[in-house]
Order: structure tokens, then sequence, then C-alpha cells
């Protein structure tokens, strides 16, 4: 059997809005992100690498997260993020839900579980540039990842890098403006810190947030 390809996105903080459905934050209000802003910028993304690849199939993950606290019991974070998907354009049956992870950590975990079956070729794993940085740590320095084989299989894919690939005009400003802001600055130092502290392993992972 040939190798397959899966494109992954990870979750990142959510909110509810007038139509009273959940869904995924974008860069319009960097104040209260509990330090996951633009995961809807994932969410594009990943449609917009499935219509060029459409032989591929989507993975989202996450169970709650930080937002067990807000989110209805029976609402699942990898949930909203296949509506999302769907309403997009994805069919339905092309996109896989992982649900039992909380943190960025869990989630690489899942998957190196997943890529060590022999049929996964590669998955690109998308999310923020500014979170990219952290999950390059993790998967080079991380306890139950770092050496690990399948590890290598997961290839890093900036969102804001897709959509400004696919629509300039469209992404540009409203992406430069995220990452100028005082918000966004704060936040990549943070992740850098992090990143550091991963390297240097003094880094406390999140489990079961």
């Amino acid at each position: 059997m040939q190798n397959k390809r899966i494109i992954a996105i990870l979750s990142g903080w959510f909110e509810k809005k007038s139509d009273g459905l959940w869904h995924s934050t974008d860069f319009s209000d960097l104040k209260d992100h509990h330090g996951a802003p633009g995961g809807y910028l994932r969410i594009v993304a990943g449609s917009l690498l499935f219509k060029k690849n459409p032989d591929r199939s989507l993975l989202v993950l996450g169970e709650k997260g930080k937002s067990k606290l807000v989110l209805p019991k029976e609402l699942f974070l990898s949930s909203i993020m296949k509506r999302e998907l769907i309403e997009l354009g994805v069919p339905e049956n092309k996109v896989m839900e992982e649900r039992k992870t909380n943190s960025t950590y869990e989630q690489l975990k899942a998957l190196v579980v997943i890529a060590d079956n022999n049929t996964v070729g590669q998955i690109d794993l998308i999310s923020n540039r500014y979170h990219l940085p952290r999950i390059r740590a993790m998967l080079d320095f991380g306890p139950d990842l770092k050496g690990h084989p399948s590890a290598k299989k997961i290839n890093l894919v900036e969102a804001e890098k897709v959509l400004l690939d696919s629509d300039y005009s469209r992404w540009n400003e409203v992406i430069q403006k995220a990452y100028d802001s005082s918000e966004l600055q704060e936040l990549i130092a943070k992740e850098k810190e992090g990143a550091e502290q991963i390297r240097s392993g003094t880094y406390k992972y999140l489990i079961n947030i």
C-alpha cells in the first residue's frame, strides 16, 4: 500500500459568536486569546492545502484544552474545527478527529503514534508562525519525541505563509497588523522562551489542562 500523506491541524482558542456556534478565533481580538490566537487561519490554510491535494485526509486534534471551562460538556475542539473545514468546502468524509489531547505536547505525541503506522508517509502539521519554533523544539528535544524515527515524518507548515501564497492582497494587512501588535509580540517572546526551556530541559509540559 502506498504511504499516504495527512494534513493535521492543531487546535487554538475558541469563542461563541452571535450565531450561537463556537468558532476558532482569528486575529481580530488579540486581548483574550489564552495564548493561542489565529486558530481560524490554521483552518483556512488546511482547507486550501486540501483543495490543492484532494487525495489527502485532514486530521483535527483537540479535546477541550484551555477551553474546558467555557465549552459545553458534549462539544470537542476537534468537532468545531471539523465543522469549519466542512463550511469551507472540505468533504465531511475527508476530516478525521482526535478527541483526547489537550496541549501541544500531547497532540505531537498523538501524531507520532499515528506516524508510526507504516501506511502514513508524511504529516503536514499546520499551526501559526508564532507557534512553530516551540513545536520544533518539542519534536527535537521533548520527552518521548526526541530521536523518535516517526517524528521525522512531521513536516511543519506555517498557516500564514499558506494564506499569503494563496491570496496576498486579502491576508497581508491582517497578518502584518497582528504581528506588529504588542499582544502578539509578547506572545512571540513567550513562545521563544518556551522553546529555549525545552532545549535546556527546564520546560514544564502541560498535561490534561
